[in-house]
């Protein structure tokens, strides 16, 4: 089977695995709504109909995560990555560093002599075990002790059997993740009931506040973020408006600086990075600033979210409609989480926003291409395959540049977080 540093790998139908597979993360948290590590999803086959045995599937998360890059995926943190079975597991994670990755096996497997010692082995090379969707009952308590994560979903696992089971991982002094977290209300109960990490997008349905109006200094960032993606905005003109703001300046010269761009020697002011990048370049870049100096107060990774949709958006509305329309994609990847990260109504916030008529009714979700993509980007990014192709076959996205697409979208906002880190 092919290795993550073969980059042939093909199959008989001459595609790769990784082209055939598509990968997503969903964030988990520790107690503290802090960023732990993310859990990878994998795509189905793209070859419906086709029997994939666990060689192949093996082979396929390890190009599709080869692809992307470990350090891309997580940040450095830790990887869980589901693996449903045991034929597959070996390959994975002898694949895979021991010091990145959670391996997620099923939860509800007997505890019988071969499992205990698989899991024992995996531990012994270095590697962190995950029991997925645990059911806690007198097959599976043995394998407790074995495992640092134990995984339930806490929406519909029944309330007795979810203090059970804490009550039991406790004991054997696992961890305990709350799976299917979705709203900010559940949570604080997950948290109430002794789980120790969480599971899911609840922090990007924060309710908004019952005061609609911006504060003033949040409505300075929009004013300026519009008349940055103003269609006639000149470099002189995007130079003049960045140089107003020192904190902004400095923070885009810093990105400028950045390993993103390989420079062989500092740029040290706004008029030569416009020369050196484009005026549209340097723009999109202040505007992900702007975004996230409002984010400050909020969930860092609100922002970190908004950042990897804007070039997501970017790169396919520039496949579908041209180039031309990239930057609108850029923007309405962006925007889409503004209203959670000020928690302030889409409808308030657009009021301010530079957006054209398409763009707003996409962002205050009015069925319309835009909308559509925004919609795939989103289905993509939670896994939730069927939505995902389902929309891109509505705007004209075909499935091999999905991945791509999201690959660049990951490393291009990790680059944008470490605006200090230079090549070696």
């Amino acid at each position: 089977m092919a290795r993550p540093n073969d980059t042939t790998g093909n199959t008989e139908d001459g595609q790769s695995p990784a082209s055939r597979r598509l990968v997503s993360r969903q964030p988990v948290f520790d107690r503290e709504r802090r960023v732990f590590g993310y859990q990878l999803r994998f795509g189905p086959d793209a070859l419906a109909g086709s029997v994939i045995t666990p060689d192949a599937e093996a082979a396929a998360i390890l190009e599709a995560v080869n692809a992307c890059g470990l350090d891309r995926l997580t940040h450095g943190r830790p990887a869980f990555v589901p693996v449903p079975s045991d034929s597959m597991r070996d390959e994975v994670a002898r694949a895979l560093p021991s010091s990145q990755i959670v391996v997620e096996v099923p939860g509800t497997r007997q505890a019988d002599a071969a499992t205990r010692e698989a899991l024992i082995a995996l531990r012994q090379r270095g590697y962190a075990v995950a029991l997925d969707e645990f059911v806690l009952s007198d097959a599976t308590a043995a394998l407790l002790p074995l495992a640092r994560f134990v995984k339930m979903d806490f929406l519909s696992t029944p309330s007795r059997q979810t203090t059970a089971c804490v009550a039991a991982a406790r004991q054997a002094r696992s961890s305990v993740v709350a799976s299917n977290v979705e709203a900010a209300e559940v949570f604080e109960e997950a948290a109430r009931e002794g789980f120790t990490h969480f599971q899911g997008f609840f922090f990007e349905r924060q309710a908004p506040r019952p005061e609609p109006a911006l504060a003033p200094t949040q409505l300075v960032s929009i004013r300026l973020l519009q008349a940055l993606n103003e269609s006639n905005a000149s470099l002189s003109g995007i130079e003049d408006l960045v140089k107003r703001d020192a904190a902004l300046s400095h923070r885009v010269l810093r990105m400028v600086n950045s390993a993103a761009l390989a420079q062989t020697r500092a740029i040290t002011s706004m008029r030569q990075a416009l020369v050196l990048l484009g005026r549209d370049t340097i723009r999109r870049w202040a505007s992900f600033a702007i975004v996230a100096g409002l984010g400050v107060k909020a969930q860092p990774e609100l922002v970190v979210m908004a950042t990897v949709r804007a070039r997501f958006c970017e790169l396919l509305m520039g496949m579908t409609q041209g180039e031309d329309a990239a930057g609108e994609g850029f923007l309405l990847g962006l925007c889409s989480l503004l209203d959670v990260i000020l928690s302030r109504p889409m409808r308030v916030i657009l009021d301010e926003l530079p957006l054209s008529a398409d763009a707003r009714s996409a962002l205050l979700g009015f069925e319309n291409p835009g909308r559509h993509l925004l919609n795939c980007v989103t289905a993509y990014e939670r896994g939730d395959w069927n939505a995902c192709l389902q929309f891109a076959s509505i705007v004209g996205i075909d499935r091999s540049a999905l991945l791509p697409a999201y690959i660049d979208a990951l490393g291009w906002a990790h680059e944008l977080q470490q605006p200090d880190r230079r090549r070696s």
